[in-house]
């Protein structure tokens, strides 16, 4: 059965979200392939060795030696091995940094639940007091975002121009009704607070993932690289030493690539 070698053009993942697996599929289809080419080596690399000797000796001259070419398939060998082996550290450090993610999420869809609630029953507040006329000077206008960045932005306007003596709003609608704007600011920044420490946790997990996903990325490239040119080298030698079954069991056959996943987390900002 013929083993895969992709050539040098690596698959690269998007930042996936909520991802258990450990390690992932693809790379555990390129450890059985690695294991694979790695037992081939070991146990056919002596005779290979032996029987190119044979095949090359006629050919050398008064004063040269042939090539140690069980070392060569050793080397190979312990390249390969090692690279496939960073392979899955990349791959399990990703994953590791993903299944952190949950928390900080959580965390910041709850404070932005709570500031929403907040701001809709000020907004409210402002328009039982001063009409739908009020909704303009203090850009509250339409509906409150439910976008956690995008709230964020918006109740801090809101703030903001609760606290600005320069935006007038309408007349009272009833005399006996009234609004302590500065209260109302005070509320909204202490239910702002929560959701700005939790968004910049979002961020920063995410640029962590981001940073592990490419340490994963270009460790599946080296592999990719490392694997073809092994079993090209592998399976070379095998078919000049007359041992063409053996080369056709390690010779580059491409694998179609699996889709990216993709991120389903709105922005962080």
């Amino acid at each position: 059965m013929p083993l895969d070698a992709r050539g040098p053009r690596a698959r690269h993942w998007a930042v996936e979200r909520g991802s258990t697996d450990m390690p992932s599929k693809e790379v555990t289809d390129r450890q059985k392939d690695a294991r694979a080419v790695l037992a081939a080596a070991e146990t056919h690399g002596a005779n290979a060795a032996r029987a190119l000797a044979a095949e090359l000796h006629p050919y050398l001259r008064a004063g040269e030696t042939a090539p140690d070419l069980t070392l060569l398939f050793t080397l190979l060998a312990r390249r390969l091995e090692g690279t496939v082996n960073a392979l899955v550290a990349a791959d399990e450090a990703h994953t590791l940094e993903l299944g952190d993610d949950a928390l900080p999420r959580q965390k910041r869809d709850e404070a932005a639940a709570a500031l929403r609630q907040l701001a809709i029953e000020l907004r409210d507040q402002v328009v039982s007091v001063h009409g739908d006329g009020a909704l303009d000077p203090l850009n509250v206008k339409g509906e409150t975002p439910a976008d956690p960045v995008v709230l964020a932005a918006w109740s801090r306007t809101f703030a903001k121009q609760l606290r600005d003596g320069s935006v007038v709003l309408p007349p009272r609608l009833r005399r006996t009704a009234s609004i302590d704007r500065t209260a109302m600011a005070e509320e909204l920044e202490a239910a702002l607070a929560p959701l700005d420490r939790a968004l910049a946790t979002v961020a920063l997990e995410k640029r962590e993932a981001e940073a592990t996903l490419a340490a994963k990325n270009a460790a599946f490239e080296r592999y990719e690289v490392t694997f073809a040119q092994s079993t090209g080298v592998l399976a070379s030698v095998f078919r000049v030493a007359g041992l063409a079954d053996l080369a056709d069991r390690v010779r580059p056959v491409r694998r179609a690539a699996a889709r990216p996943a993709d991120d389903q987390d709105p922005p962080t900002g």
